[in-house]
């Protein structure tokens, strides 16, 4: 991740990520970035898995993440996120609302929202009570595409 991904953001500052007693990496809750460097990598997909003129992640995963298929979002649709995305699906260790809005999602209410329609980037920190508030994930999925659909 830090070789091939976050320094060819140039990030302002180190990620911190939480290792197992082994040393591998656990991403699923445990990465620490700045809000900024957050928004570089959030700019990275935005744009394709481009940054500064080159390719850091493939065109294709995004776009292959974006599509999903129908068992992605059948099993999506029968999950406790499912009837606040009715068109979304997770693929990829990324929440896809639509054609147009990805999400990368934390616990305690960490955000990265992408919009491709309003070719916009939001980073929200946070830090509610619960890993995983279902009130609390619907009511901040709603701010944020709402702030997002209207810049």
């Amino acid at each position: 991740m830090d070789e091939h991904i976050w320094q060819k953001l140039k990030p302002e500052n180190d990620a911190h990520v939480v290792t197992d007693p082994d040393g591998f990496p656990y991403f699923g809750a445990g990465m620490n970035a700045s809000a900024r460097d957050l928004g570089r990598f959030g700019l990275m997909l935005l744009n394709d898995g481009m940054h500064a003129g080159e390719q850091i992640v493939p065109a294709s995963w995004i776009l292959d993440t974006i599509a999903g298929d129908s068992g992605y979002k059948q099993r999506f649709a029968a999950s406790e996120q499912g009837p606040m995305m009715p068109d979304g699906h997770y693929k990829n260790k990324m929440w896809v609302v639509d054609e147009n809005i990805m999400l990368c999602i934390g616990i305690h209410g960490q955000f990265i929202c992408i919009n491709k329609a309003t070719n916009s980037v939001i980073v929200r920190f946070s830090s509610q009570p619960e890993p995983l508030d279902l009130m609390m994930f619907a009511n901040t999925l709603a701010g944020i595409q709402s702030v997002s659909s209207k810049i």
